[in-house]
């Protein structure tokens, strides 16, 4: 007798799971959610383009203005270098430079950095850059270079200071060639 009685409880309990199971299929609801999205590619292309020297220079770069390019992890990163010896007061080096964006973003200037210039030849040397696209300013973080063709245009100028020659037997006592650096970070614009 405690066999049948074994096989109704398991009767019971199988008939209990299968009333569930289809209750449950019977209550429950299908959603389907359709749709279709289009996502465009997009591009990233800066770079520093049309180096051109003033001709109003009253010396030549040691080494011309150039463009380097990182590479391995740095390989989007890009700046221009050169050299250049200033031998009295009032020399003056002056070129500009193209920032074109060429990609699909807008690209926005995070940072600027100038660098190359020691404390001591501070004293003396003036090392700038002006962003001279619209009207002269700085350059400076926040700028936008539009995509597909938009171009900031810089201004780098190295300039012996007309000081008082106490400062420069203080700093300039001897010849200094310096090895200047523009460089800009950049991240995509966002309105």
């Amino acid at each position: 007798m405690k066999k049948g009685r074994n096989k109704i409880i398991i009767a019971v309990v199988v008939l209990l799971i299968l009333g569930i199971s289809v209750g449950y299929a019977a209550l429950g609801d299908t959603f389907k959610i359709k749709g279709t999205t289009n996502i465009t590619g997009n591009t990233w292309s800066i770079s520093f383009r049309n180096i051109q020297e003033d001709p109003a220079n009253n010396v030549t770069a040691s080494t011309q203005p150039h463009i380097v390019t990182g590479s391995g992890s740095d390989s989007y990163t890009q700046q221009v270098e050169y050299e250049v010896t200033l031998t009295k007061p009032q020399d003056i080096y002056i070129f500009t430079v193209d920032l074109y964006n060429g990609g699909t973003v807008d690209a926005e200037i995070a940072n600027v950095q100038v660098s190359g210039l020691t404390a001591d030849a501070a004293n003396y040397i003036a090392y700038t850059v002006t962003d001279i696209t619209d009207t002269p300013k700085n350059a400076e973080a926040g700028d936008v270079i539009g995509n597909s063709g938009g171009t900031r245009t810089y201004e780098i100028a190295t300039e012996y200071l007309d000081v008082d020659n106490d400062i420069l037997e203080q700093y300039a006592s001897s010849n200094t060639t310096l090895t200047l650096t523009f460089q800009v970070d950049l991240i995509q614009h966002t309105s």
